[in-house]
C-alpha cells in the first residue's frame, strides 16, 4: 500500500496530494489550488457513503490523475440516480472516487479516507445532504464543484 504524500510545489499549485486504495491498483493525484486548510472535506449523508465512510473532496480549480496500476482493478458502480461512477477497487474494495463525464470532460471527487488522505481527514468536516437534488441539479453541482481529472490506464 502507498501512503499518502503531500506536496508543496514551488508554482500556481498550492498543494499536490498523492494516495492509493488500500492494494494500490488504484492510485489518485490531486493538485489543488489552495493549501490543505482550506479544502472542505465533505461527509455525505446517503446509504452508500457513510457504508464506506466516504470523505469527498474536490477543487473545480485544481486537477486530478487516477492512474490504474493492476488490470481488471477499476470496478464502476452506479446507483441512486446512475449520474456519476463510483470507483471502486476490484482487489481491495476501497472507494477512491467518484466521476462525471468523460476524456477532456472528466470530473472527480476523491475519497480522502480511502485513499489515506490522513492530513484531509483531520480538517473539520462539512456534512452534507443531497437527497433533495434533482438529476440535472446534481450534474450541475458536479460540473461546477468537482476537480478537473484524467484516467491513466498503466497496466
Amino acid at each position: 500500500m502507498r501512503r499518502a504524500r503531500c506536496v508543496m510545489p514551488n508554482s500556481s499549485i498550492a498543494t499536490e496530494i498523492e494516495g492509493s486504495c488500500h492494494c494500490g491498483a488504484i492510485e489518485v493525484s490531486l493538485s489543488f489550488s489552495k493549501p490543505p486548510d482550506q479544502i472542505l472535506p465533505r461527509a455525505c449523508q446517503c446509504d452508500f457513503c457513510t457504508r464506506q465512510s466516504c470523505l469527498w473532496v474536490s477543487d473545480p480549480n485544481g486537477a486530478s490523475q487516477i492512474r490504474i496500476t493492476q488490470r481488471d482493478a477499476l470496478n464502476r458502480y452506479r446507483f441512486g440516480h446512475e449520474t456519476a461512477d463510483f470507483l471502486i477497487c476490484s482487489q481491495c474494495g476501497t472507494s477512491v472516487a467518484a466521476v462525471v463525464g468523460e476524456g477532456e470532460d472528466m470530473k472527480l471527487v476523491a475519497n480522502a479516507r480511502g485513499l489515506a488522505m490522513t492530513m484531509l481527514c483531520e480538517i473539520p468536516l462539512k456534512l452534507t445532504d443531497f437527497d433533495a437534488e434533482d438529476p440535472s441539479g446534481r450534474m450541475a453541482r458536479r460540473q461546477r464543484n468537482w476537480t478537473p481529472a484524467t484516467l491513466q490506464i498503466t497496466v
